[in-house]
């Protein structure tokens, strides 16, 4: 295209003024990745940007700083960041985000929303490698509030079996931790231990 600019090793530009780096592929109109050597970026889409190396901007107007990746219509992600989703922002370094301007409202991870044979998931945090080395904490939290408002609470939800037949069973919350620090059962019995394996339920004031 006009003005387009892959004068660099192993770069390829396609669109007017679009601009690639070493190793780069730029392909719309103003879509660009760092100009000079080991940028290995990849923009695609009118005026996706990448501005550090190893970046991909995928969507029109998406920008990816150095190591990270934005996927979507005016995607942002910062260093070392994802950015999913049209408008999706990542707002520090080294952190995931998931839907932007159009929300995501729930996650289904495993083999689909629904199969006749669905798989368990487990969710991990990442483990020691090594000799006594210790595994990182695993962290739910809530949506954080803002001045006097509270914060939203982590539910464990399940389904009930109900009557036989094709339908999927409703979702009831059996456990709440609240914004303000409450712990609620909210159905169901509370068993500490069996028979067979002990247990214990530990309240703290927090101090």
């Amino acid at each position: 295209g006009a003005s387009a600019n892959a004068a660099y090793n192993g770069a390829t530009a396609i669109g007017r003024s679009a601009a690639a780096g070493d190793n780069s592929v730029a392909v719309g109109e103003n879509a660009a990745t760092p100009l000079g050597i080991n940028a290995s970026a990849v923009a695609i889409g009118g005026g996706a940007t990448v501005t550090g190396n190893r970046g991909v901007a995928l969507g029109g107007s998406s920008t990816a700083a150095g190591n990270s990746i934005a996927l979507g219509s005016s995607a942002n992600a910062g260093a070392g960041g994802i950015a999913i989703g049209r408008g999706a922002t990542t707002t520090t370094t080294n952190q995931l985000v998931i839907g932007g301007s159009d929300s995501v409202s729930q996650v289904y991870i495993g083999n689909g929303v629904t199969n006749a044979a669905p798989s368990t998931f487990t969710l991990n945090a990442t483990g020691g490698s090594g000799t006594d080395i210790a595994g990182a904490n695993l962290t739910l939290a809530g949506g954080r509030g803002t001045g006097n408002a509270v914060g939203g609470a982590i539910l464990f939800q399940t389904a009930t079996a109900g009557a036989s037949g094709a339908s999927l069973n409703g979702l009831t919350t059996r456990l709440s931790i609240q914004g303000s620090g409450a712990v609620i059962v909210d159905s169901g019995d509370l068993s500490v231990g069996t028979s067979s394996i002990a247990g214990s339920l530990k309240i703290s004031d927090g101090s």
